[in-house]
């Protein structure tokens, strides 16, 4: 019941974490992006994205001993995860709701208007750093919230 209770902390608090990340980012470059389908402070694809990101983690960490194999492997694999994710999301975000919330046509290495190469990669970086260093005190943070919360 315990684990019940870390995934949906997790889901939540990045979410949360992710909707800083696009607002903050939305300021500093005057992007004009909407930070999700939902209102309130929280992106859900961002904590769907990091439990797969922390699922993978965990059986890499499991399979291999070098800190550089798995961080390979992690980056390589959340690369292609997360961009399907991504292309996936924009699909039914324009089909459901009929707009169009982000859109990379004017990026160089763009694959239609909803993945794109820097976008790949930056997700891949961001999953190297967030594990390597944000999650451990997430973590921390995340064994701390009492159960009535999560309700």
């Amino acid at each position: 019941m315990i684990l019940v209770y870390y995934w949906f902390n997790t889901f939540f608090i990045y979410s949360l974490l992710g909707y800083l990340f696009e607002t903050t980012g939305n300021f500093i470059f005057d992007l004009t992006g909407n930070s999700g389908i939902l209102n309130g402070p929280w992106t859900p694809i961002y904590g769907l994205g990091m439990i797969i990101a922390i699922v993978i983690h965990q059986k890499l960490d499991k399979k291999y001993h070098s800190k550089k194999v798995k961080n390979f492997l992690l980056f390589t694999y959340c690369i292609i995860i997360l961009t399907i994710l991504e292309q996936i999301g924009g699909m039914l975000i324009e089909y459901f709701l009929h707009t169009t919330y982000w859109d990379y046509t004017k990026l160089m290495f763009n694959f239609g208007k909803y993945i794109s190469l820097e976008t790949s990669l930056l997700w891949g970086i961001l999953v190297l750093l967030v594990i390597n260093f944000l999650k451990p005190l997430i973590d921390k943070i995340n064994s701390k919230i009492p159960h009535y919360l999560t309700y």
